[in-house]
C-alpha cells in the first residue's frame, strides 16, 4: 500500500486525540520521508541538488575571495609619454 492513497487513508485513520495525533502524523510523515528516498531516482535527485547547491555556494565564496584580495593588492599606476 503506497503512492498518494494510501496516505490519504492513513491520515484518514489518525485519532484527534490531544497529544497523540501529532506524533503519529509525524512518525507517517518520517515513513513517508523514508519511502520516498528509498526510490532512487528521488535520491539521485537530492544528491544532485544538494552537491548544486554546495558547488554554488563555493563558486561565490571563491568570486568574493578574488575580488576582495584584488581590492587589497590594487595598484594604479600611470606613466608619462615622451614627447
Amino acid at each position: 500500500m503506497t503512492g498518494p492513497r494510501a496516505v490519504v487513508r492513513a491520515v484518514q485513520n489518525i485519532k484527534h486525540q490531544s497529544g497523540r495525533s501529532w506524533s503519529q502524523v509525524i512518525r507517517l510523515f518520517i515513513q513517508l520521508v523514508k519511502r520516498i528516498m528509498g526510490n532512487p531516482q528521488v535520491s539521485e535527485l537530492v544528491r544532485f541538488i544538494f552537491l548544486g547547491t554546495i558547488v554554488e555556494t563555493g563558486r561565490v565564496i571563491g568570486a568574493r575571495m578574488v575580488s576582495t584580495v584584488n581590492s587589497f593588492f590594487l595598484v594604479q599606476a600611470s606613466f608619462k609619454q615622451g614627447e
